[in-house]
């Protein structure tokens, strides 16, 4: 049995990058790239979503709740900047 993915901070950030403006062939890529199961990934998404918006996924983690407080606030520009860098690593 595969052990669950033990979450980053820098997951986090590409989970909410992509909720605010990835489309569903980014969302694919990353969580080949960052070796999350697709489905995990989109419910880290979803997580975000509800809080931000209060409709998705309410059983989020204390550090998604971090990077959303974190990040909500940076224009796209950084936000995107912050993504490119934890993609590379």
């Amino acid at each position: 049995m595969k052990e669950n993915h033990k979450w980053k901070l820098s997951d986090d950030v590409a989970a909410y990058y992509l909720y605010k403006y990835g489309t569903n062939n980014e969302i694919e890529i990353a969580a080949k790239k960052l070796n999350i199961k697709l489905d995990s990934f989109k419910m880290r998404i979803q997580n975000f979503a509800y809080l931000d918006t209060n409709k998705g996924l309410s059983k989020y983690s204390k550090q998604t709740k971090q990077v959303y407080l974190s990040k909500k606030d940076l224009s796209a520009k950084d936000l995107k900047a912050e993504f490119d860098l934890e993609m590379l690593k």
